[in-house]
Formats: structure tokens, sequence, C-alpha cells
């Protein structure tokens, strides 16, 4: 029994024991009493009409709490069976997520296995990547990037699905995997580009092919800029497909756009410092057409010129070496990009000048 139905009782015990007292004292002050006079008949009558009305009060009452408690009964079972369906909903949750999470890890387990041949050969890059696409679906993304990085440093996976992996990673919404993404991308810029006979082309992470997040970690989009600087600095302007060429540039510009509204100036000078330099290949009137609308190249030009050219120009050192670096390559004197695997294990990428 609650609380409350508890009390209603009470209620409906003391009304009764009220009545029953206050009938007693009537019949004790000799209200009952009738003698055959008109008196005695009036003042019977009227403790009778009393009496009848406190009973007929009192049964409404009664009936009332009675209902009330019933209510509150029903109230109180409604409330138990709601609350063990609660429960028994979170203990079922609570088990398929287990056995998800089980299920995923010997998924996981499974898919490294891939990564062994017999006899310790090699596997195919194919089979490489499809480990990696099968952790990612398996939302196991710190696995594949942990995976990914070291495959990027031994040169054993095709810089196409070493984007894909890290585009998941960019648009994840995961601060922690945005920010490895971002590192790795600076780390290994040269994995990504595919050099053929009479051009080069590189293999962009979707998250950032003409498009750039201002809502991503400042290190990942710092890392960003570096990566896509480095990557276009390694290639001569005739080096390069144009089409590609004009997915770094467009991406670029981008950032330089969106960096406006984060009032991150030091990025936003390095930005307009390399472009700067790099902008004066394009013809006067020449227009870029991404999937976001025109761009007019003269407008930027404009733009960062300005920006480069103010007193009060300044930016990180390091972004001052890409800035010497693009005035260089404009002159057709392309940096080295020490691609991870040609040199030693742990070496890293270094700017050359």
């Amino acid at each position: 029994m609650t609380q409350a139905s508890a009390w209603i009782n009470g209620v409906v015990v003391v009304a009764l024991a009220l009545f029953l007292s206050f009938a007693a004292i009537l019949w004790q002050f000799g209200f009952f009493n009738f003698d055959g006079t008109d008196n005695s008949a009036k003042i019977v009558a009227a403790a009778l009409a009393l009496v009848g009305g406190l009973f007929g009060s009192l049964v409404t009452v009664v009936t009332v709490l009675v209902k009330l408690s019933v209510d509150q009964r029903n109230a109180d079972l409604n409330a138990q069976a709601q609350k063990r369906l609660e429960l028994e909903s979170e203990r079922n949750a609570a088990l398929q997520e287990e056995a998800e999470s089980r299920l995923k890890m010997e998924a996981a387990i499974q898919a490294v296995k891939l990564l062994s041949g017999e006899s310790g050969k090699e596997v195919p890059v194919t089979q490489r990547a499809a480990v990696l696409f099968t952790l990612v679906k398996l939302d196991l993304l710190d696995l594949a990037l942990t995976m990914l990085a070291n495959m990027l440093e031994r040169r054993k996976i095709d810089g196409s699905s070493a984007s894909w992996v890290l585009s998941a990673a960019l648009e994840s919404g995961s601060s922690t995997y945005q920010m490895e993404a971002g590192t790795i991308l600076e780390n290994y810029p040269g994995s990504f580009i595919i050099d053929r006979k009479n051009h080069s082309r590189i293999d962009l992470p979707r998250a950032i092919d003409c498009h750039w997040d201002p809502q991503l970690p400042v290190v990942t989009r710092e890392a960003l800029f570096e990566f896509l600087t480095s990557t276009l600095l390694s290639r001569t302007y005739s080096q390069w497909d144009k089409g590609f060429f004009n997915a770094l540039i467009v991406t670029l510009c981008e950032a330089w756009k969106q960096e406006e509204m984060t009032g991150h100036e030091n990025l936003r000078s390095g930005i307009a410092g390399v472009m700067n330099s790099v902008l004066q290949k394009y013809e006067a009137g020449y227009v870029i057409y991404p999937p976001g609308g025109a761009i007019q190249i003269d407008d930027i030009k404009l733009a960062v010129k300005k920006r480069k050219e103010d007193a009060n120009f300044y930016t990180y050192d390091k972004y001052m070496l890409y800035i010497h670096l693009a005035g260089k390559w404009l002159e057709d004197e392309p940096y080295d990009l020490a691609i991870p695997g040609a040199s030693e294990p742990g070496e890293t990428d270094t700017l050359k000048t």
C-alpha cells in the first residue's frame, strides 16, 4: 500500500468514527427519544434528517475517497509496470550493445587477420583497403586510423583508399579523429599524389575536395592547410593536371573565405601569402566553376594581394616558409617532398629551400 492509499483509508476511517460519535452524542442527549408529543416528533424528525444528511454526505465523501484510492492504486500499478518495462528495456539495450560490441570485436579480429598472408606473404593492396573499409563501417575509426598511418609509413596502401578513411574521420564529428586525420595528411602528403606520364593528380579526401569546414579543430585546419600547400608546391604548374590543380585552388579559396569568420588571422595570412604567388599562374578573367558556385580568380587575387601587402602582415614562421617556397614555385622550382617509405622509417617529411 502506498502512502497516498493509506492516507485515503485513514480519512475514511476517521470520517466513519466522527459520524458514529456524532450519532452517539445525539442519542445520549435524547434527540431520538419519542414520547408521542408533537415537539418530540419534531425533534426526532430533525435529528433523523440531520443524521441522514450527514450520512448521505459521508457516503458521498467515502465514495469519492474510494474512487481516489482505486485510481491511485491503478496509477501505482501502471507506474510499477512502466518502471519494470523501462528496466527491462534498459537491460535488453545493454545486452544488445554488449552483443554488438562483441560482434564488432570479432569482426575486427577477423578483418585484421586478413592482413596476414600465407607463409608471411604480403597481401594485395585491395585486401588491405578492404580491412580498413570494414573497420570504418564497424565504427572502429581509431583502429582504422592507427593501421592507416602504419600502412602509409610503409607505403602499403593506395592514396584513394587512404583518402576515403581520412574523409570518414574528418566527417565523423569527433575532434579526436579529426585531429588524427589532419596529422596523417600533414605527415604523408606525398602518398596522395599520382604521377602520370604527362601530368600529376591527387587523391583529395572528399571532406576537403573543393570544401572547407571552419568547424574543424584549429590544429586540424592548420594541418590541412599545410597538406594542401605542400602537395600543391611539390609539382610545377605544368606538371599538374589542371582539373586537380583547380580543385586544390578551390579548396584554398574556400579556406580563405571561411577563415574570415573564425578569426584565425595567422592561418588566413598564410593562405593569402601562398595564394598571392600561386594565383599568378592564372590569366586575367579566369573563372573556376566548382559545385558551390563560380569563383572569380581576379577577385581572389586582389583580396590576397591586399592582405599580403598590408604593412601589418604577419603569420607563423612555418607559414612564412611556405610563402617563400610559393615564390620559388612561381619560378618553376617545386620543393621536394620526402615521400614516406622512400626514407628510413621514422624520418619525417622536410621542406627544402
